[in-house]
């Protein structure tokens, strides 16, 4: 179900027509957890299979425009992408008993396959 603050996001008002819509027609796909599969080919036939001008390039476009300026991030995990919308929970209102295995990545803002590293020197390592 689509709520209706939707209409005071700026974040949504943001985007192209295009990414408008494909963005409200993504919404009945999401897992329990806020996350589909990702590859281009997928949206068109899950989510858009019969709106013509939807090309893969257009979806493409439209996925980088999305995930560029809202909180639903198209990104690749090995070879594959997915969706993972980072505040689905505030905006279903699922019972937690019903939700089910997550088997989909969550997206991350580190490049894969590295280690973020954090040092953390005291006062007087710092003024050696």
């Amino acid at each position: 179900m689509i709520r209706e603050d939707i209409r005071k996001s700026h974040k949504f008002a943001s985007l192209s027509p295009d990414s408008q819509r494909l963005f409200l027609l993504m919404l009945p796909h999401y897992n329990s957890y806020g996350k589909m599969e990702g590859q281009p080919d997928f949206i068109k036939g899950k989510c858009v299979p019969l709106i013509k001008d939807m090309t893969i390039n257009k979806i493409i476009k439209c996925l980088k425009e999305i995930s560029k300026k809202t909180n639903v991030k198209w990104f690749k995990n090995d070879t594959l992408y997915y969706i993972h919308c980072l505040n689905w929970n505030d905006h279903q209102e699922l019972r937690s008993d019903r939700l089910g295995n997550d088997t989909l990545p969550d997206y991350s803002r580190t490049t894969p396959g590295q280690v973020r590293l954090e040092v953390k020197l005291s006062k007087d390592k710092l003024s050696k």
